[in-house]
């Protein structure tokens, strides 16, 4: 009956408004305001089966009364269409539909609506507009360029790290703070300093609490700051205040690896610490921890995996790379570097094969608002801190995306959210003479990775996203030395060995790795590059004649640069020393090629973005 009158209803306007358009109005049943009004127009949209005859869209639009048929640009067999039906029935397009939909004459079918978009809100935190790494809108940094920040405002339409915990390996958490307490899991957190549940910072120790802000600080509580990820859970883990061993390091890397409860587990580890940034150390964690993040990664999440995310480290300006850092080029961590308001490297972050993409940190005058240590014992009386930065900065702002990725999917293993970070990642100083195509067709820079992290286009890849296949074994060539090489002193052209890899089909390489084991007595003389077949080049270990040290000691060197290439052909390593007077001589070499076996033909795999 209520139809009835709204058909009588339209009749009457339509007499008194001769050739006036009149439509049905629409509401979702639990809206509460008129912002979800849709309007029904008089058109319709399908698309027919790629299996129907010659002539189907002709009989499709005869037997639903459809005129107007009009093909839809790029979209394959899909159409537009006018369905006027009887002047007295409102709802004839929504009928035509429906039944075109549900006979199965077509692919699909549905009536289009207008409907008025809505802007997504922003949150009330008052020193969100000071979060230029979050929304940077021209105004609130020194360089002025709009847009220089992680994407997050669309990515928050759909996630905000709900239910996934992110452990902050520091120096500790401020448990106090009135901008964490509503995301804290005091419930899981420890203190691998003091032997207690208490990670508390000491000696005004606030690098930690700062980090937690920038991962998961409380967004939209009307204080202070937003995090990355909003309502993600924080783990304070305070590790590093003291000297530790390797068996507490491991531990920290594998907390909470058995809990049977997903809510109760670590998904993200965020890890803003390393060896000295002096460009004169190669180190790296222990056979514990070592073991404890490939133990993390691959059984955590129950068998989907941790994820680490680590700063890439700090040393830029002391000629210092990622890959003398064992903890930020393990193939099982994201390595992160900083960029600054302008889009480019900050002075500090260090280059590196091993880095996967970098996020915004501080830049002269524009620094990241964060959380401090509450009352006089911070940097800032306020609570608050405007000055933070590093990769320490950029690490957790990636482990907050990755929050936001898994409450977004939680079948993402940490392969597949590297995968994501990649295929999302934002290409920033385009002009810069350091990107190069790989093998794949994929631009990677020493100085950026992949490109600053885009949280709105990863969190739509998540949410379509079918996971990679497993890890394969890795490809392996021990062979390449029957004997000792000396290295050419003083000479930039140095030694080339050719590294010949037959691989059987096709294979999709995620990490390589070149173990070396050089003798030198002034190892920062030496300079060693890895070419792909492909012709693209890793930079594996410029020269730092500041580093007096000996020996690279079977050192693992490493590379995302070559995702998604093939493996087969001949690879070439390229080891130079290119000072004088030490002589070098390089003992052995091994090749290790990370990924998947990519399926045979017939398999379809699916992206969204």
């Amino acid at each position: 009956s209520g139809l009835s009158e709204l058909n009588e209803r339209a009749a009457e306007v339509r007499a008194a408004a001769p050739g006036a358009k009149v439509r049905p109005m629409l509401r979702p049943q639990d809206a509460a305001d008129d912002a979800s009004v849709q309007v029904l127009t008089e058109e319709v949209s399908f698309q027919v089966r790629a299996d129907m005859p010659a002539g189907a869209v002709d009989a499709l639009a005869k037997k639903y009364g459809m005129t107007n048929v009009t093909p839809v640009p790029n979209i394959p067999g899909a159409y537009t269409a006018v369905v006027n039906g009887k002047a007295s029935d409102l709802l004839a397009p929504l009928n035509a539909a429906n039944k075109m939909q549900e006979s199965g004459e077509a692919k699909w079918a549905a009536p289009l609506v207008l409907k008025k978009q809505q802007p997504r809100v922003v949150p009330n935190d008052p020193f969100f507009p000071n979060q230029w790494h979050l929304q940077n809108n021209g105004s609130n940094t020194t360089e002025g360029l709009v847009g220089v920040d992680l994407n997050v405002l669309p990515a928050w339409a759909h996630s905000t790290g709900a239910g996934v915990n992110i452990a902050i390996s520091d120096d500790g958490v401020d448990t106090s703070h009135t901008d964490l307490l509503a995301n804290l899991r005091t419930d899981l957190d420890w203190d691998f300093n003091g032997n207690d549940d208490n990670p508390f910072p000491l000696f005004a120790e606030g690098h930690g609490t700062a980090c937690a802000g920038v991962s998961a600080g409380k967004g939209n509580n009307g204080i202070g700051i937003s995090g990355v990820a909003p309502d993600a859970g924080i783990v304070g883990l305070r590790l590093i205040s003291q000297m530790v061993t390797d068996a507490v390091e491991a531990s920290a890397m594998t907390w909470k690896l058995g809990e049977a409860s997903a809510a109760n587990q670590v998904a993200v580890n965020s890890n803003s610490w390393g060896p000295s940034d002096s460009g004169k150390l190669v180190e790296g964690p222990g056979p514990l921890t070592d073991a404890a993040l490939e133990a993390g990664a691959t059984q955590g999440r129950d068998g989907k995996g941790i994820v680490y995310s680590w700063a890439a480290g700090n040393g830029r300006g002391a000629n210092d790379n990622i890959n003398r850092d064992g903890y930020a080029n393990s193939p099982y961590v994201i390595a992160v570097g900083a960029t600054n308001s302008a889009g480019t490297f900050s002075w500090y972050s260090e280059p590196g094969a091993p880095m996967l993409v970098n996020a915004p940190s501080n830049h002269g005058a524009d620094g990241i608002f964060t959380t401090d240590i509450m009352s006089t014992a911070g940097q800032n009386i306020t609570d608050y801190r405007n000055n933070f930065g590093g990769t320490s900065s950029a690490a957790p702002a990636v482990a907050g995306v990755i929050a936001l990725l898994l409450e977004a999917n939680p079948e993402l293993t940490y392969r597949d959210v590297m995968h994501i970070l990649v295929d999302t990642a934002v290409k920033n100083d385009a002009a810069s003479a350091s990107w190069a195509a790989n093998g794949s067709g994929r631009l990677f820079s020493h100085n950026y990775g992949y490109g600053r992290v885009n949280a709105g286009a990863a969190v739509m890849a998540a949410l379509g996203w079918q996971n990679v296949p497993a890890a394969a074994a890795p490809i392996e060539v021990s062979d390449i030395l029957t004997t000792t090489v000396a290295i050419p002193d003083n000479n930039t052209t140095g030694v080339t060995f050719e590294v010949p890899v037959n691989h059987g089909g096709d294979f999709f390489i995620e990490h390589v790795e070149l173990q070396a084991d050089i003798t030198h007595t002034w190892r920062g003389d030496v300079r060693i590059r890895l070419v792909s077949p492909s012709g693209m080049v890793s930079e594996l270990m410029p020269a730092n004649v500041q580093d007096s040290g000996d020996n690279f000691s079977n050192w693992k060197f490493r590379s995302v640069a070559h995702w998604g290439e093939q493996p087969s052909g001949t690879w070439k390593v390229q080891i130079a020393d290119v000072a004088m007077p030490d002589p070098g001589v390089v003992r052995s070499l091994v090749l290790r090629i990370r990924g998947y076996e990519v399926p045979g033909a017939g398999v379809d795999e699916w992206g969204a973005y």
